[in-house]
This record gives structure tokens, sequence and C-alpha cells, in this order.
């Protein structure tokens, strides 16, 4: 298996889930998207003390694949506003599901321009380990927030 292939399977796992029980990295059910849909909006505005909220984390990885896209599309795009993401927001239920209907549509975009360009998939690696990063502290909060009640 090429590297390339290696790298769109991971990020492939990173949003999708592995294709069984274990994936490479992920277990069943903790990619971003089967994490995502088990989160109600209420929990995702919600705050563990001295962290953003689910959601502000969702709106950033939100920002990241619209950067990665920027970038695929034209070398310096202009960097988006970072601290945007970060101001707290209580979502609405609306809001909760757009955002997710927004991740969704930039990873498959992001995922066509992985699987159609060498240049993409060369520089995939960075934005896989943020992201990665990102999932696994929304999946950390998100068990702390249950554990609250």
């Amino acid at each position: 298996m090429s590297d390339n292939t290696q790298i769109l399977n991971l990020v492939c796992e990173l949003f999708e889930g592995p294709d069984g029980d274990y994936g490479i990295f992920l277990e069943r059910d903790s990619g971003f998207f089967s994490t995502l849909t088990r989160i109600r909006a209420d929990q995702a505005s919600s705050h563990v003390p001295g962290q953003p909220s689910l959601y502000n984390i969702s709106l950033h990885v939100r920002d990241l694949l619209h950067y990665a896209l920027e970038e695929a599309r034209a070398p310096h795009p202009k960097e988006p506003n970072w601290s945007l993401a970060w101001d707290p927001h209580h979502a609405s239920n609306t809001e909760w599901h757009a955002l997710q209907t927004q991740l969704e549509s930039g990873y498959r975009e992001w995922k066509s321009l992985l699987e159609h360009s060498e240049v993409v998939r060369s520089s995939a690696l960075p934005m896989l380990v943020h992201l990665a990063l990102h999932l696994g502290g929304i999946r950390r909060q998100w068990k702390l927030l249950r554990a609250r009640g």
C-alpha cells in the first residue's frame, strides 16, 4: 500500500470511523461524524473549565478544512481569523446540525481533492495530525461532560 493510499485511509477513518470494529487508530463509532452526531447542541455548547466548548472545537475543525481547501486551490491563501472560532457561543439545535453538515461537506470536498491530487496528498499529513488532536479533544471533553451529567 502506498503512502498516499495510507494517508487517504487515515483521513477517511478520522472522519468516517473504521470499516470494522477496529481501524488503524480508532475503534467503531469514534470518528468525527459518529462522535458529533451523538452530541446534543446543549452538550456541544457546555464548557469544561479551562476548555473551549465542543461547538468551538468543531468550528475550528470546519475552519481548518476550509483552509485546506483554499490552500489546495491557490498557494498561500489568506489565513482566516482563527480566534473567531473560539468565541463563546451557545449553539441552537439548528446551528449545531448546520455545523455538522458544513463539516461533512468540507470533508467530502477535501477527500475528493486528496483522491485526485498528488500535491494535496503530499501536504495532508500535518493537517491529519492536527485534526486527530482535535478529535481526541472532543472525545475526551464529551466523556467529561457525560460524567458530569
